[in-house]
């Protein structure tokens, strides 16, 4: 491999229940304002790494139940649900069963692990 690895931005995709990302790259704007629930895993193997994009406010679901074939739930940081803003970034790892919040930023739900947040104090000079 060289000194950088290259990724590439596919495709925009519209928001909605149930996102289907394609092959074309692995970072993703999203347009819309539809809660997404599940993402389709079709094309994704366990390992694989996407960063979406919004466009706009939406909500992404923790841990929806119900998923059902190529369907596969989302887990996000703090077991909260995200609202999103523009120009937040949402990094996910697929693991073979679920989509995993490794990353971001911007949005509401999430975030920092509350017991280390808890613990962070602010120091003025």
């Amino acid at each position: 491999m060289a000194n950088n690895l290259q990724e590439s931005k596919g495709a925009d995709l519209l928001s909605a229940t149930t996102i289907t990302l394609g092959t074309d790259g692995n970072y993703f704007d999203i347009t819309g304002t539809t809660t997404i629930d599940f993402i389709n895993s079709t094309g994704y193997q366990a390992g694989s790494r996407v960063t979406l994009q919004f466009d706009g406010i939406l909500t992404v679901t923790h841990g929806k139940a119900g998923a059902t074939g190529a369907q596969v739930n989302i887990t996000l940081d703090a077991a909260a649900d995200k609202t999103t803003a523009a120009g937040n970034t949402l990094t996910l790892t697929y693991d073979g069963t679920t989509w995993r919040e490794t990353g971001g930023a911007g949005g509401g739900g999430g975030g920092m692990d509350p017991e280390i947040a808890a613990t962070v104090q602010v120091v003025g000079y």
